[in-house]
C-alpha cells in the first residue's frame, strides 16, 4: 500500500524533526502550519519530502472559520477537512500524524505491507500514551485510532476533539505509533486543555439542555461508539471523579505506578474544569 502523511501542527520548532526524521523514507509527507509563531516552516523546509502549506492561504475567504480564533479557527473538523479536500495528495490513502507522535519505520514497512480489500476505506492503529518516561499501557482513555484513510471515504466531525466518519468497514491493525503528550511542558499541556475546555463546555452544555436528542436511534446509530460514549458522559455529575475512577481502578491504571497515578489525575482536573464551566454557562442562561 501507498500513501501520504499529512501532518498538521503549531509551534512545533523544537519537537516536528523528531517525527520529520521518522518519516525520511516517506515519499509524500504533507506539513500544513496553522500560524506559527516560531520556526516551524523553516524545520519543514529542510526536508525534501516534505510540502509546506500554511493554514492562512488555505482557509482565506472561508466563512465557515473564525480567523480570530487561536485553536482550528474554531471548528477542528472543518479545518482538518478543508487540508484534506484543498491539497493535491500524491495517493489517496492519507497517513496522520501530530507533531508530539513517533512512528518506527519498522510500523511504516508494516502498514506498506497491508493488503485490503475493496470495502475497507480505513485502518486504526494502537497509540501508546508515554509520560515521565513511561510508555502507559493502562491509563490511556482510548488507545486506537482511526490515522490511515482513504481520503474519498472519509470525513472528520465535530468541531473540538474532533473524529473521523468512514464510509465503509474500518480494518483493525496490530501497528502500534507513540504519543507524547507532554513533549513541550507540562505547562504547555495544560494550557492547551484550558482553551479545549472552553469548547468542550459547550458541546457539553448542549448535550445537556437537550437530553432527548442525545437518545435520538440516529444520532446513536450514525455516531462512533466513542461519541456515543462522550454525549451520555456530558449528563453527568462529578464526572472528573468518575473519569478518574473508570481510568484508574477499573482499567488498571495504578498498573502504571507513579505516571499513572499522575496521569488519571491530570484527565481527572480536565473533566472537571469542563463540568464547572458547564455549570457556569447554565447560570449565566437562567439571568
Amino acid at each position: 500500500m501507498k500513501f501520504s502523511v499529512l501532518i498538521l501542527t503549531r509551534d512545533s520548532e523544537e519537537i516536528i524533526d523528531g517525527l520529520l526524521d521518522c518519516l525520511k523514507y516517506c515519499d509524500d509527507v504533507v506539513l500544513v502550519n496553522d500560524r506559527s509563531r516560531d520556526n516551524t516552516s523553516s524545520k519543514a523546509k529542510k526536508y525534501s519530502n516534505v510540502r509546506l502549506f500554511e493554514t492562512e492561504d488555505l482557509a482565506k475567504n472561508i466563512v465557515q472559520l473564525d480567523l480570530n480564533k487561536n485553536l482550528f479557527y474554531g471548528d477542528e473538523a472543518y479545518l482538518r477537512n478543508l487540508t484534506i479536500n484543498k491539497i493535491d495528495f500524491k495517493y489517496d490513502w492519507i497517513l496522520i500524524l501530530d507533531s508530539d507522535e513517533r512512528i518506527s519505520q519498522s510500523s511504516l514497512n508494516s502498514l506498506k505491507k497491508v493488503a485490503l480489500k475493496e470495502e475497507f476505506k480505513a485502518i486504526s492503529l494502537i497509540r501508546f500514551d508515554n509520560f515521565l518516561g513511561k510508555r502507559l499501557k493502562y491509563s490511556q482513555q482510548v488507545s486506537r485510532y482511526i490515522r490511515l484513510i482513504n481520503k474519498n471515504y472519509c470525513t472528520y466531525k465535530r468541531p473540538i476533539n474532533s473524529f473521523i466518519d468512514v464510509r465503509g468497514k474500518i480494518f483493525t491493525s496490530k501497528i502500534s505509533f507513540d504519543h507524547y503528550p507532554f513533549i513541550k511542558g507540562i505547562d504547555h499541556w495544560i494550557n492547551k486543555h484550558i482553551e479545549y475546555s472552553k469548547l468542550e463546555s459547550v458541546k457539553a452544555y448542549k448535550a445537556k439542555s437537550e437530553i432527548i436528542k442525545v437518545f435520538n436511534p440516529k444520532i446513536i446509530f450514525n455516531n462512533p461508539i466513542r461519541q456515543l460514549y462522550k454525549n451520555i458522559f456530558y449528563l453527568l455529575y462529578l464526572r472528573g471523579i468518575i473519569k478518574f475512577l473508570i481510568l484508574y481502578i477499573f482499567k488498571f491504571g495504578f498498573l502504571d505506578g507513579l505516571a499513572g497515578y499522575i496521569y488519571c489525575s491530570l484527565i481527572c482536573w480536565y473533566e472537571t474544569l469542563i463540568e464547572i464551566r458547564q455549570k457556569i454557562i447554565s447560570q449565566k442562561t437562567k439571568i
